[in-house]
């Protein structure tokens, strides 16, 4: 599930939290640490997953995340964190069995490679039509010759051009889900008495990524404090 689709379906990385968090207190647990990834579920290279893991297995602790699928959409890999004597519990299959354990890995999988394939096909199609008609009809009722970015590269902007453009994306800007979820991390933090520096060693830590690339600093903390994500 991407950034976007998980601010979508109010899953998102915060609403997660505040899940793991409530169950916490409703079982009368003692929460030991948060770790957070913005990685797909696909994905096997999350270092939050690996440390959360590393201190449920040190402390005897567990593991605890919203969504089971949310721990991975791979079903080999899942199947792996649960064999390494870690107890797991996602709260929307609290009582978990193995074979529930692996019909709910499996159906996320499935439904991954499902999506998959659906936009491998569709490209194909994409492909064919230009290949024999030289065009395409996008969904937007536009006349497509070419797959890939279809603004063609400019040279510098002048100030007069930029300054226009600017106001453009301004009034027509899309709010990007992941400076909203950087945002919210560092607020909470701030809040906590962080300081900018202090923020952009911990994402740089935790492998947050940057929205715009590379690694963070104070001048990119305070940008995302900054962002105005109102729609």
């Amino acid at each position: 599930m991407s950034t976007e689709e998980q601010g979508r379906s109010g899953l998102g990385l915060e609403a997660q939290l505040d899940q793991c968090r409530e169950y916490i207190a409703r079982t009368h647990g003692q929460n030991i640490g948060e770790f957070r990834d913005i990685r797909s579920g696909k994905d096997r290279n999350r270092p939050g997953l690996r440390r959360a893991m590393e201190l449920a297995a040190r402390e005897g602790a567990t593991l605890i995340v919203a969504k089971l699928d949310r721990l991975s959409r791979d079903a080999e890999y899942a199947l792996y964190l649960r064999n390494t004597g870690v107890d797991l519990l996602a709260i929307d299959y609290p009582e978990a069995t193995t074979i529930t354990f692996c019909l709910a890995i499996g159906l996320a999988q499935t439904e991954r490679e499902l999506i998959s394939g659906r936009t491998k096909s569709a490209l194909g199609v994409r492909k064919k039509q230009l290949k024999e008609q030289g065009f395409f009809i996008s969904k937007a009722g536009r006349r497509v010759t070419r797959l890939g970015n279809p603004r063609p590269q400019r040279g510098p902007m002048s100030p007069d051009q930029l300054a226009r453009r600017m106001e453009r994306i301004a009034e027509n800007r899309v709010v990007d889900p992941r400076m909203v979820e950087a945002k919210k991390y560092a607020l909470a933090l701030q809040r906590k008495g962080w300081s900018l520096a202090e923020i952009a060693d911990h994402f740089n830590e935790v492998e947050i990524e940057r929205p715009r690339g590379g690694k963070w600093h104070k001048i990119a903390v305070k940008r995302v404090l900054e962002y105005n994500d109102a729609e």
